[in-house]
């Protein structure tokens, strides 16, 4: 019988997952991951297989966390138009702001991966509809209430939002110049009224 393992595997995938954050899949080698999770190579093979087993648990987690806050602060919007303005400002602040160029793990991970990598395609296409979804709903309920314009459909004001968005979350990568997200994001936002 082997020994029980005695790291708490989300702290160690988390660990995983600020590294594969700042560095992307193809630059992140073991000798990093074995440091930042201080997990030998055999340990992190056991635990999570290889190495891009572990980056897609890693990139799960990451959404999962996201889907989670996104839908709870949303649902505690106080209006339909509130909640979307939320889920538009949501991870700005962590992604597209302060002293460390990231960007968004998952934008950068479908930027890096997705044109070869299918089952990343698929894990983050899966994400981006249930939030495209949570986001029409969200709209819908606004134009029922007139907080949120009738002359577009939902689906193609969440497009929109989401596409901005994800520009804003890519751009953040390059810090670029005299470039506020949040004055971005409101500018898109005025487009519902």
């Amino acid at each position: 019988m082997g020994r029980p393992r005695e790291f708490d595997e989300k702290e160690v995938l988390l660990e995983a997952m600020r590294v594969f954050w700042l560095k992307g899949y193809e630059a992140t080698s073991m000798t990093d991951l074995m440091g930042a999770m201080q997990l030998h190579k055999g340990s992190i093979y056991k635990a999570f297989g290889d190495k891009h087993n572990l980056f897609y648990l890693s990139l799960k987690a990451y959404m999962d966390q996201g889907r989670e806050a996104a839908v709870q602060m949303m649902e505690g919007a106080s209006s339909p138009r509130e909640a979307v303005g939320m889920f538009m400002n949501m991870s700005l602040r962590q992604c597209a702001c302060g002293d460390q160029v990231k960007g968004c793990f998952m934008i950068n991970s479908i930027v890096e991966l997705g044109p070869h990598d299918e089952e990343i395609r698929e894990l983050i296409a899966t994400f981006m509809e249930s939030m495209r979804d949570k986001l029409i709903s969200t709209i819908k309920s606004g134009q029922k209430i007139g907080e949120i314009r009738t002359d577009t459909a939902a689906g193609d004001l969440a497009n929109y939002l989401i596409s901005v968005k994800a520009g804003l979350l890519t751009a953040s990568k390059v810090k670029m110049v005299n470039h506020d997200p949040y004055a971005i994001a409101e500018f898109a936002l005025s487009t519902l009224e």
